[in-house]
């Protein structure tokens, strides 16, 4: 595995997936970026190299993996908060499930609110750990607002009326792990200062490194009680989910519980095709799966789950609760 860095140049935007016209929506908003959109950089810039075998032209995926995405301050690589995480007066309290006739439930208590948490407060929440948060160190991405001006494409003049704000995001650092078949991903990437990333093809520079990070290696033991914590959108109906999870670790689930909120919308541009993807919908980062087996289980410090696995989607991160 390989840990590819991308250092934004300036403020970044990846639009949402809802049609935005200058005018009409007066708002471009960004979205944290999708691993498809690390991954198109990616299989681009392969094309460019010739290797169409790895960019799988006509695929939807390529023949590399990307086995996720994480984003990172001056602190390093954060991850979305927990949705059983909630906030109180002064910290945010871990929730866990509780029972009711037989059923996994989650107690009503206080509200979710977004924000990111660093790798080493993840990694304590993940082994169990961690019993709440200050609110001090729940991370906040900083967006920036900045005024557009809508040109025509024939003429190339400014159309009358046609302002729009743009919703900008100011990220420090975007990481990626790759798992290469044999393309020559690292010794590629090494060879540029910098890619452009998404449909406004905003700069980044690059820093290649082939060591794995820590979370990757992390050792859990056996136990009955998992949990399934989603880094990235996973693809796929939640009892799906639970099917690919029992058929992979050849383990069989007794009650489960996902606490979520409503799906994620991913949608992109063909560049093969040249038109618009069709629209996913994906189980939100943040998301987590409780899980219960029938039997004690090696749990493992990640897993990828759902479809689209080789563009990042699906990063499930192991941990155990009580």
């Amino acid at each position: 595995m390989i840990e590819v860095t991308f250092t934004p140049y300036d403020v970044l935007l990846f639009r949402e997936s809802r049609p935005f016209d200058a005018g009409s929506e007066s708002v471009a908003r960004s979205i944290i970026p999708l691993p498809q959109t690390v991954a198109g950089a990616i299989r681009t810039l392969l094309f460019y190299k010739g290797l169409k075998n790895c960019v799988g032209v006509g695929e939807e995926e390529p023949e590399f993996t990307l086995v996720g995405i994480a984003i990172g301050t001056e602190k390093g690589r954060i991850y979305p908060l927990p949705f059983n995480i909630i906030k109180s007066e002064k910290f945010y309290k871990v929730v866990n499930p509780g029972r009711f006739l037989g059923k996994l439930i989650l107690p009503p208590k206080g509200k979710y609110k977004s924000g990111y948490v660093t790798e080493s407060i993840l990694e304590k929440y993940l082994k169990g750990e961690l019993k709440e948060v200050e609110e001090n160190k729940v991370i906040r991405i900083e967006k920036e607002k900045r005024i557009g001006i809508k040109l025509s494409r024939e003429k190339k003049v400014v159309e009358e009326g046609m302002l729009y704000t743009v919703e900008f995001l100011r990220i420090e650092k975007i990481y990626a792990w790759i798992e290469d078949p044999g393309c020559g991903i690292k010794d590629i990437l090494s060879s540029y200062e910098f890619l452009t990333l998404g449909g406004e093809s905003r700069v980044a520079f690059v820093e290649v490194d082939d060591k794995t990070p820590d979370i990757f290696n992390r050792e859990l033991g056996s136990t009955k009680k998992a949990l399934f914590y989603f880094s990235t959108p996973t693809i796929g109906k939640v009892g799906e989910i639970v099917q690919e999870l029992e058929k992979r670790l050849n383990a069989k689930i007794d009650d489960y519980l996902l606490v979520s909120s409503r799906p994620t919308a991913i949608s992109g541009w063909d560049m093969h095709e040249k038109k618009p993807k069709g629209t996913k919908f994906a189980i939100p980062p943040g998301s987590v799966l409780f899980v219960e087996f029938k039997e004690e289980v090696e749990v493992p410090p990640y897993i990828k789950l759902g479809k689209l696995k080789k563009l990042g989607y699906g990063l499930a991160l192991g941990g155990i609760w009580e």
